[in-house]
């Protein structure tokens, strides 16, 4: 469903340091994960009533 949404967060876990260096920012990714599904499917249901 989310184009590239695989690939990104794969390159993140290689970068080397990445898992280290806060852990806030895991929590962002899912957040910012989170804003887009729901974006999609305020898109779909936009697509659904035009």
């Amino acid at each position: 469903m989310r184009p590239g949404g695989e690939e990104h967060r794969s390159s993140e876990r290689t970068d080397p340091g990445f898992g280290q260096q806060d852990c806030r920012r895991t929590g962002l990714n899912k957040f910012s994960e989170l804003v887009m599904v729901v974006l999609q499917i305020v898109i779909k249901i936009e697509d659904a009533f035009s």
